[in-house]
């Protein structure tokens, strides 16, 4: 499974950049991973999330026929982010 955020996750330049963060293996072409500066065609399967004004959105659910595993602390939900917050003081309390 593809993971966005996981093992290593994204820096925040790569978050403000729009980066997507997925195990290079996924993207090995001959069981050689690419390296900085490589250029890559995947083949994508994406959701339509909505569709607005003619324009359509969507979440990536498979990167070269491997699932897409979506980081779950990402909300807008203030209760959530208090409770992705609290999970964090907690683990940096141990």
């Amino acid at each position: 499974m593809i993971t966005p955020d996981t093992p290593s996750a994204p820096t925040n330049e790569a978050k403000k950049s729009g980066e997507l963060c997925i195990d290079s293996t996924a993207l090995a072409i001959d069981g050689t991973e690419p390296e900085a500066g490589d250029e890559a065609e995947v083949q994508a399967k994406v959701k339509i999330s909505r569709v607005e004004n003619g324009k359509a959105f969507f979440d990536l659910a498979e990167i070269n026929g491997q699932p897409v595993a979506h980081d779950e602390t990402e909300t807008d939900d203030p209760e959530d982010m208090m409770a992705v917050a609290a999970k964090a003081d907690a683990a940096m309390d141990e």
